[in-house]
């Protein structure tokens, strides 16, 4: 906003900062409102502001005047050693809440809190620049769009104030400071990019990335605060700056205490009327390679929600080469923000992998051959599972310590007083996880594993006794204390005492249901979570954290598609044959949600509310060849549903047709001639205005004129293309190829 000049007070002899504000600002604001507003920033005096002296208007030029600070600023020092200390990180960030919590309590807010603006000064933090985006906001007001101006800084500013929101208020520059917090700590900001909006992007769509994943010196109650002053929403952080310095030294302040969903499974903030005016489905093709993670712990709770909103729901694909392993392959984090996973790459070789779910990549384990069955720690550093027969441990440094033999284990289970308890052929054992004698406290059943898990008292533990045997609660003697009447070999334990088991009437379902831990029965209604997860030999794979983040591997043999609602909740398995799109309609132009799908027999409307399938007769019966990869097959509607287009493919050639739906007439948009139906032009995507479809043609996504007028565009990538789309606008288009190996995503206009 201004260039800074050294200057010298000759009349109280000392050395002075000048920030003069550049020409094309100044006439935007005026001379008369922004000294107006900066005479509110004179009023803060507190030690650890640096203090407004002066402001003034000469020659036309508008400036102000701050002591020189003879120090350096938190930016020079941050180039210089990256990572600070963190005694002199939670220190500075001590300071500045000071400082901040001063400019508060009179209604001032900085609105641009960044290393450039802390100046370090004798061991102490000096916040400079205080109000100075305010005041220019404020006299600004609709002219500063004309200066092209952003007011605040993208790496350390809050959503809302990322967003343009007009009133901002003390939990934005909360916000801030825990992102220069995270910086001091880790080495960079939360949310990085190579341009603005790529860094706006992240920051309103991905979660900051675990401190002490990056950094295990972080105390646990630091890494919570930080990530609690990060929060998306105003609500859901600190309430001042004084709590925010609080909770930086307060050891009871741990992850648990982060914002959860509430309880009707939907996550704070998001209003719910953003959904009532109409139903929108979102249909997903879940792929082998796929891991669907998403919150349900708020459903499973009681009580009314003070907020709405909808719960997060991922897909995590695996790394490129290979699959997810099989039956005990997943492991959440006891937060939910980090999944563990067993990855089989082509040659066979088993190894463990985590991914943090705010990044995209997960990261392999060093030293993890032949691992399975992973598990946490109560504080999420350090990852238990079974590998070369026995139960391993290996904590954020890779460094690994066997502590029991175990073979065919089935699960680990870690108490809050350092205990584990994991099951192996010869049945249930416990073991310090430091390191100690390896003691057997159940027999293994008739042909039968079990698998155990620490109630939240860590003194008792439920166990797995077969299909045909209710579960039982035992003391760490071994003594059982009690029955509880669940028949299953897989199951989990989340927050307020819920069970997560497969279904008893549907085998590829997982259900949850809620335990008096005190009676060990079964109370309130029983939750389906997921209608088709992947079993092995009747072993389901899912995991749950003790937060209540749900994540399984889908699927089963027919791989359906799965339906959400716009809230994220599972309404239904679509099991829909062929190649099919989506087709969103105006409730006048009939059932407003329809897949589309085609195959060698025909194409097909599915209703899905009703569930009802009509067949859409081709002009031409002879143009269907079964089982020779002939017949008709990716059908695109265009934006209201009442017109629809698809490829038909005979022997020898081929055609992409268009049909009105209201009429039923038809005419031909390409016609070619390809030895295979491998080599025929496939319609992609209708825009949004109908004048235009995309369609692949081998290596190539061409763009065709539906009514002529204009040439065709042709967009030419080496290796498979797989889907193309063009954006609502119309003006760019997004595909997927896997020219470099893996499938990828591309923009181009």
């Amino acid at each position: 906003m201004a260039t800074v000049w050294l200057a010298h007070d000759r009349k109280h002899d000392r050395d002075v900062a000048i920030k003069v504000l550049h020409p094309e600002l100044a006439a935007a604001l005026g001379g008369d409102r922004f000294l107006s507003e900066i005479k509110t920033t004179a009023r803060l005096q507190h030690p650890h502001i640096l203090p407004l002296l002066d402001s003034g208007e000469a020659d036309g030029l508008l400036y102000y005047v701050m002591p020189f600070a003879t120090g350096e600023t938190l930016r020079a020092r941050l180039e210089r050693e990256q990572q600070l200390p963190i005694d002199d990180a939670l220190r500075i960030a001590t300071e500045v809440a000071d400082a901040l919590g001063s400019a508060h309590a009179i209604n001032i807010i900085h609105r641009d809190i960044k290393p450039e603006n802390i100046l370090l000064q004798g061991n102490h933090a000096v916040v400079a620049d205080f109000g100075m985006a305010l005041a220019v906001q404020q006299a600004g007001g609709a002219r500063m769009t004309q200066t092209g101006l952003s007011l605040g800084t993208p790496q350390y500013m809050s959503p809302e104030q990322a967003v343009g929101e007009r009133t901002i208020d003390a939990r934005s520059d909360i916000y801030a400071l825990g992102a220069v917090t995270y910086e001091m700590l880790v080495g960079e900001p939360p949310f990085t990019g190579p341009t603005v909006k790529a860094i706006v992007a992240r920051l309103m769509t991905e979660e900051p990335r675990g401190i002490c994943m990056q950094r295990k010196a972080v105390p646990a109650q630091v890494e919570a605060a930080v990530l609690h002053a990060l929060e998306k929403l105003p609500a859901d952080r600190f309430g001042s700056a004084a709590e925010f310095a609080a909770a930086l030294h307060d050891r009871s302040m741990t992850s648990s205490g982060l914002a959860m969903p509430h309880a009707d499974g939907m996550l704070p903030g998001v209003p719910r009327s953003a959904f009532r005016a109409r139903r929108v489905a979102i249909i997903v093709a879940m792929a082998g390679a796929s891991v669907a993670a998403g919150w349900f712990a708020a459903r499973l709770g009681q009580g009314t929600p003070s907020h709405d909103g909808a719960p997060t729901i991922t897909s995590v694909l695996a790394p490129l080469g290979g699959n997810f392993g099989e039956q005990r392959a997943l492991a959440l984090s006891p937060d939910g923000r980090r999944l563990a996973f067993v990855f089989s790459s082509a040659d066979g070789a088993r190894t463990l992998w985590v991914r943090d779910l705010g990044r995209l990549d997960a990261e392999p384990m060093p030293h993890t051959d032949d691992a399975d069955a992973p598990f946490w720690s109560p504080d999420g550093r350090t990852l238990g599972y079974f590998a070369g027969g026995f139960l391993t441990v290996q904590d954020q440094n890779g460094d690994t310590r066997r502590l029991c033999p175990a073979s065919i284990a089935t699960g680990g289970s870690w108490s809050a007083s350092g205990l584990i308890l994991f099951g192996h052929r010869g049945g249930l054992s416990t073991v310090p996880a430091g390191g100690g004698v390896c003691r057997l406290v159940i027999s293994r059943g008739a042909g039968f594993e079990p698998r155990g898990q620490f109630l939240p008292d860590g003194k008792r533990f439920l166990y797995s006794r077969g299909f045909l045997l209710d579960m039982a609660v035992a003391d760490l003697d071994g003594k059982q204390l009690g029955t509880v009447p669940v028949r299953a070999s897989e199951f989990s334990l989340a927050a307020r005492g819920y069970v997560i088991a497969p279904s008893r009437n549907d085998s590829r379902a997982v259900d949850a249901q809620r335990i008096d831990y005190t009676s060990l029965s079964l109370t309130g209604p029983l939750i389906r979570l997921a209608s088709a997860v992947r079993s092995q030999s009747g072993i389901h794979t899912f995991t749950v954290s003790q937060n209540g983040a749900f994540a399984f591997l889908p699927g089963g043999a027919d791989r359906p598609y799965l339906e959400y609602d716009a809230n994220g909740q599972l309404r239904d398995t679509v099991r829909v044959e062929g190649t099919w799109s989506l087709s969103v309609r105006p409730r006048a132009a009939g059932p407003p949600l329809v897949a589309v799908a085609g195959n060698a027999v025909g194409v097909w409307l599915y209703d899905l509310d009703t569930d009802r399938a009509t067949k859409l007769l081709m002009h031409d019966s002879t143009a269907y060849v079964p089982n020779s990869g002939g017949g008709s097959t990716y059908p695109v509607s265009n934006a209201n549903g009442s017109r629809l287009v698809y490829a038909t493919i005979g022997p020898g050639w081929c055609r992409i047709m268009e049909r009105d739906l209201a009429t039923d007439a038809e005419r031909v948009v390409l016609e070619s001639k390809a030895p295979s139906a491998n080599q025929c032009p496939l319609p992609f995507d209708w825009s949004n205005d109908s004048q235009r479809l995309l369609v692949r043609r081998d290596t190539s996504l061409v763009i065709l004129p539906m009514h002529g007028g204009s040439e065709s565009q042709e967009i030419v990538r080496p290796g498979r293309l797989l889907d193309g789309h063009f954006s609502p606008d119309g003006r760019s288009v997004a595909y997927s190829s896997a020219e470099t190996g893996r499938a990828e995503v591309y923009v181009q206009t």
